[in-house]
């Protein structure tokens, strides 16, 4: 029927969303059988199968047909020769879909990839590194970020070209070096899982930030005093509070921030992870001695301490505090304030790492336990 119709293939705008592309899809065949069928004087169109049009298009068996379709599609064959394939692998898919039926061939040179969503890259990476929820919250967000650069619908679709442009992306942002790398550690992290499990042929991250340095400014002795009397002026309630535990026990911000009443107890703060708060790592669940400022506060009460201090919009314990404006230092630097002092007070290293919630530096210093008499003389030096 080319010759009469003039044409072998219909090209059209499938819009910008999957649901809208289902209706353009229906419309398309609908014109294209009408043409056809008008082209050898059949009447008014051939009615497309009524499958197509009633299924749920988020069901199982719209997911199947719409696989169904592609492969026909690829494979240069019809849906029922498709369909009456004994071995067919559905969840590989080309890079590319031909805008002509002579590309097919090219097409098919080309390296296979997984479509494998954003979803089910995080839940095999979960289970295979065993991460903290807030570690899962990084790989979501820097996927997501990549993805929106690149316009990807699936990870598994990203190339070299797309990871340097987004690389690149970052840089023009003005974002801190290290902060770009770890970032794109997240990504190559996720990569390598992807290439190990076959979904993908290369871990496109590989050399993406080989040459970028990262520029450290020197730690500076943090002088506390004057930032204590600052603070008691300026912060407010829950952050005042906040300042406080971070002050006289070295905990990170969220660890802090997401204290509940039930985790302070005979004097001791007991630090786990729970449905909102997430900790860093397997050594970040600890038991901290209460300082002596913290005794002094009451500490009776249910559920979380200090509930305003939630973002729920991206997850966050913390987020969102201006305290270098407010009083000269972030919150990470009462932590740094509290390894400082530590040290100088010649407290051993192993007790710190303890109090701290660090990983320790060699197997030798993992031996033993700490006491909580070591941990309470490492607090009250702060």
């Amino acid at each position: 029927m080319q010759e009469a119709i003039g044409k072998k293939v219909w090209i059209i705008k499938a819009g910008d969303t999957q649901a809208q592309a289902r209706v353009v899809a229906n419309r398309l065949w609908e014109a294209t059988d009408r043409e056809i069928a008008q082209a050898r004087g059949t009447g008014t169109g051939v009615v497309v199968p009524a499958v197509v049009r009633q299924l749920d298009p988020h069901s199982e068996e719209a997911k199947a047909f719409d696989r169904l379709q592609s492969e026909a599609w690829l494979r240069g064959k019809t849906v029922e020769e498709v369909r009456d394939a004994s071995q067919l692998d559905w969840d590989t898919y080309m890079t590319a879909l031909p805008s002509d039926p002579n590309e097919i061939d090219k097409i098919r040179l080309l390296p296979k990839v997984k479509l494998k969503s954003v979803d089910e890259l995080i839940e095999k990476a979960s289970l295979i590194k065993g991460s903290a929820e807030q570690t899962r919250i990084e790989w979501r967000r820097s996927l997501s970020d990549f993805m929106e650069h690149a316009g990807l619908r699936v990870p598994t679709f990203g190339t070299k070209d797309q990871a340097r442009a987004f690389r690149d992306h970052l840089l023009q942002r003005g974002l801190n070096t290290s902060t770009i790398k770890k970032q794109i550690g997240y990504l190559a992290g996720m990569w390598s899982i992807m290439e190990n499990e076959d979904w993908v042929e290369e871990n496109i991250w590989l050399g993406v930030t080989q040459r970028m340095k990262v520029h450290r400014r020197e730690k500076q002795v943090i002088v506390i005093e004057p930032i204590d009397i600052i603070a008691e002026t300026r912060l407010k309630g829950a952050q005042q509070l906040l300042y406080l535990i971070l002050r006289y026990s070295g905990m990170r911000l969220a660890e802090g921030a997401g204290l509940r009443f039930e985790d302070i107890r005979d004097g001791v703060i007991h630090l786990v992870a729970h449905e909102t708060r997430s900790l860093k790592t397997d050594q970040s669940e600890r038991k901290i001695p209460l300082h002596p400022k913290l005794q002094e506060l009451s500490w009776t009460g249910t559920g979380l301490i200090m509930p305003s201090l939630y973002n729920e919009r991206n997850k966050r314990w913390g987020s969102g505090l201006v305290w270098s404006r407010l009083i000269g230092i972030p919150p990470k630097d009462l932590r740094d304030h509290a390894k400082q002092r530590m040290r100088e007070a010649g407290i051993d290293i192993s007790v710190s790492r303890a109090v701290m919630g660090h990983k320790p530096v060699n197997p030798g210093e993992a031996y033993g336990g700490i006491s909580m008499e070591l941990k309470r003389r490492a607090i009250e030096v702060l």
